[in-house]
């Protein structure tokens, strides 16, 4: 298959023959334009991409959440449409390229959706080091730096050593919480 995307060479597969002439030259023609690009010295404009497909139908709900390997997956998509736009119009004068750019001039803009997803993300795919994150992880520490300190509040103060069972905290369904004897839980405020 001369197809670079899985999701392209299902779309072509799954198409009808054509029976109407005018489609058919058109089609003709923009296949006599790539076969002139692609026996031409210029680069390549054609990169492969994961399917992204079904991620458009996600993105459609509001709040929804992708995972890392699904944004990488869209900014390949991304550079591959960038890629092949650049490619096709800078080649449409030297080429005759006309049915060809006239196409690609219908493609969305995804500028502003790569420069999002590759402010994430490296090329790779791997996430950056970005401040909103590290203020997010400097708050998560702050909290867990309190309720450390909470916690050696409790298990230092000798009037509440009689009340408690242990003195280690353990974790609970993702919560840190100390052992209190049964007839003693009144005696610490917030005890539940």
């Amino acid at each position: 298959s001369f197809c670079v995307s899985d999701e392209g060479k299902k779309s072509l597969l799954s198409r009808e023959p054509f029976t109407d002439a005018v489609q058919i030259e058109s089609l003709k023609a923009l296949s006599r334009e790539w076969q002139s690009y692609n026996t031409s010295t210029r680069p390549s404009a054609l990169s492969m991409w994961p399917a992204v497909q079904p991620l458009f139908r996600i993105m459609q709900v509001d709040g929804a959440a992708l995972t890392l390997g699904q944004v990488h997956a869209l900014g390949l998509f991304c550079t591959a449409v960038k890629k092949v736009t650049s490619g096709i119009l800078s080649a449409e004068t030297e080429l005759s390229l006309t049915h060809l750019a006239e196409t690609v001039r219908t493609i969305p803009d995804v500028d502003a959706a790569a420069a999002e997803i590759f402010r994430i993300i490296t090329p790779d795919g791997e996430m950056k080091d970005l401040p909103e994150l590290r203020e997010i992880r400097g708050r998560i520490a702050d909290l867990n730096k309190k309720i450390q300190n909470l916690m050696h509040a409790y298990t230092a103060d000798q009037r509440l050593s009689s009340v408690l069972e242990s003195t280690v905290p353990v974790f609970r369904a993702g919560h840190q919480v100390l052992a209190v004897h049964a007839s003693q839980r009144n005696r610490i405020p917030g005890i539940i």
